[in-house]
């Protein structure tokens, strides 16, 4: 059998996990803070949403964001940001002055169920990534299938989205990558921190400035 687009389709959604974003975000700046165990359960947090992603996608995906739904949706996705931005964001009462390439002393700071619900729920309320899954699994969907097929195709999202992000976890386990984190803690987590909230932001400016996503 001819499986080439499925594995087009893989690829290109392993080579996407490599472009600036929320998922991105959350996966290395907790992976590099708190070790590979923290950044895997980011992950399986985020392939968890991407099983709700998936869902959208093989049934009313197109239906929802077209809707007058799609405004609350993104309001709701960047007031989320935001407040991992918040969250993130280096204080003086955290334990920075501990960080090693090991990850972070003191590991009562976190628990790894808040980790993979922060970034289940970061994964959910991502209306871009139901917009990509969406472009990007429509030349597929688009030609006679079977029910069958439909779910392969959704387990294929939320198996890369798993082994993708994991592996990314894993590549930032790289001693000089966690010394140099170590060093400069506090200035790559405010940048991080900047980052989900031009994020948030940019899902604001959209739900409520017409035309702001064309």
């Amino acid at each position: 059998m001819d499986f080439i687009p499925e594995l087009t389709f893989v690829g290109y959604l392993l080579i996407s996990q490599a472009s600036p974003g929320p998922d991105q975000t959350l996966v290395t700046r907790t992976s590099l803070a708190y070790g590979l165990r923290a950044g895997v359960a980011v992950s399986l947090g985020i392939a968890s949403g991407a099983m709700f992603q998936a869902l959208l996608v093989c049934t009313i995906g197109t239906a929802l964001l077209a809707s007058s739904w799609k405004e609350v949706f993104c309001c709701l996705a960047g007031a989320w940001l935001l407040f991992l931005a918040w969250k993130i964001w280096p204080r003086k009462s955290n334990n920075q002055g501990n960080i090693t390439e090991e990850g972070v002393d003191g590991r009562n700071q976190f628990s790894y169920w808040s980790l993979y619900r922060d970034a289940l729920i970061c994964n959910v309320t991502n209306p871009k990534c139901t917009l990509f899954f969406m472009s990007l699994s429509a030349p597929l969907l688009n030609r006679p299938h079977s029910t069958a097929y439909t779910v392969f195709i959704g387990c294929l999202i939320v198996g890369t989205c798993a082994v993708g992000w994991i592996l990314w976890a894993w590549a930032f386990q790289w001693r000089p990558v966690r010394l140099l984190y170590a060093k400069y803690a506090v200035g790559i987590d405010r940048l991080f921190s900047l980052g989900l909230l031009v994020f948030g932001i940019s899902l604001i400016y959209v739900a409520f400035i017409p035309n702001a996503a064309s």
